[in-house]
């Protein structure tokens, strides 16, 4: 994929715009389920690579514009979390998005512990 650069800021929020309104369009044009957003899909939509919009949101004045549509990315997932099937919906955002299952273990808790002298 070619290292396509931006001019400005402005030019990046315009172009992800346009890639969030292709979006819209789409979903607007089908009567079936719609799609969502992706990071690949805008990487893509932008024309550049991975590494070139990484490169991008370590620069100051075009970090906030790609975390701020990565933002809308993740929460059109979250959203998508009440589907029928949201196993696909929960494997997107462990990877995409760092999203990770947890159990607390609380080990101070008195009711487990066990007396040794039987009481």
């Amino acid at each position: 994929m070619s290292r396509r650069s931006f001019e400005s800021t402005e030019e990046l929020r315009t172009r992800i715009e346009e890639y969030f309104e292709d979006i819209r369009a789409f979903n607007a044009s089908i009567t079936t389920r719609g799609k969502l957003p992706t990071k690949g899909g805008m990487t893509l939509f932008l024309g550049v690579s991975r590494d070139t919009l990484n490169e991008y949101e370590d620069k100051e004045g075009y970090s906030d514009t790609i975390k701020d549509a990565y933002l809308r990315i993740e929460d059109g997932w979250v959203q998508n979390l009440t589907a029928q099937s949201a196993a696909g919906t929960i494997f997107y955002l462990k990877n995409a998005f760092h999203y990770r299952d947890q159990k607390d273990v609380n080990l101070n808790d008195k009711r487990l512990i066990k007396d040794d002298e039987g009481d």
